[in-house]
């Protein structure tokens, strides 16, 4: 695998380069004086460093391209170190005017700091069946990065953690992160059945049947999986020591299952304690405090 360029280890190594081409040269030229001091004789293969012209000297341990590379990365320094996201794309996350499925996307912009667009669609007002067709799955969130569309959730989480920093510190923290959202997608598949029922206008006796035979196991077992992860994590959060993708995932899901009366704190003490930890990152925090508060 090639190496990747670092323009700053490429310009200590030729500065160390050009400096030990002027120090042999240096040492060359003391020992020829010291031999005349001597009365030796100059000998061609002693001597010949003196006659060597300066440029050859140096190519013995930097060459002219090394001098041209290292000139090249010099000049540049100062504009890369004022302009650390030279090539900023542009962001254009779509979704419905809730939190939902997009607002772990939201929530790590805001922890990175990089703008976007936050299209919110309305309900009822026909903008969506307008723009159901242009997306690729017929479905929301997308995201647009420069005019290229990524849907479906959990890629475009992944794809900004991973950009921005949050997708774990190895490939097996990203593994579990991984493992944990679709746990989430599990789950959510259940209680899905349960809102579609409430939408549809089942009656309260289908309603309680789905709740009970399928939207409360798949909780249950969603929730003594994630409780289980916690119970062994040393730092609190989901994957290795730091916040991942996975813990915003599953903290904005909780408080939705909390506004709809299917999460009891109280019964939940170490999920509590990630929402909080996860909600008083000062960015967080920020946009937890301003952002629209809805029931999804």
């Amino acid at each position: 695998m090639a190496r990747e360029c670092d323009p700053f280890r490429a310009a200590v190594e030729t500065l160390a380069k050009f400096s030990n081409g002027i120090k042999h040269r240096k040492r060359g030229r003391e020992r020829a004086k010291k031999k005349i001091r001597r009365g030796e004789r100059r000998s061609r293969h002693t001597d010949s460093s003196i006659k060597r012209p300066g440029w050859r000297i140096l190519s013995e341990s930097a060459s002219l391209f090394d001098l041209f590379q290292f000139s090249s990365v010099v000049k540049p320094l100062n504009n890369f170190q004022k302009t650390p996201y030279p090539n900023m794309p542009s962001y254009k996350l779509t979704y419905f005017d809730v939190r939902g499925y997009a607002e772990p996307a939201r929530i790590l912009f805001h922890l990175a700091g990089v703008p976007f667009e936050d299209k919110r669609i309305t309900h009822g007002d026909g903008t969506w069946e307008k723009l159901k067709d242009k997306t690729p799955f017929g479905q929301v969130p997308v995201l647009s990065v420069d005019g290229f569309d990524i849907p479906q959730s959990a890629a475009i989480v992944r794809y900004l953690a991973i950009k921005f920093g949050y997708a774990g510190k190895t490939p097996e923290e990203q593994a579990w992160a991984d493992a944990i959202v679709d746990q989430f997608k599990d789950f959510m598949a259940s209680f899905r059945q349960l809102i579609m029922a409430q939408r549809g206008g089942k009656s309260a006796e289908e309603i309680a049947k789905i709740s009970s035979e399928v939207a409360i196991p798949a909780r249950d077992s969603y929730f003594k999986i994630i409780n289980g992860l916690l119970e062994k994590s040393k730092s609190g959060y989901l994957v290795g020591n730091s916040l991942t993708f996975a813990d915003l995932v599953v903290v904005e899901n909780i408080t939705t299952l909390e506004k709809n009366q299917f999460f009891t704190a109280s019964e939940h003490p170490k999920l509590v304690a990630l929402r909080e930890k996860v909600y008083a990152i000062p960015a967080i925090k920020n946009w937890v405090a301003t952002r629209p508060d809805t029931q999804f």
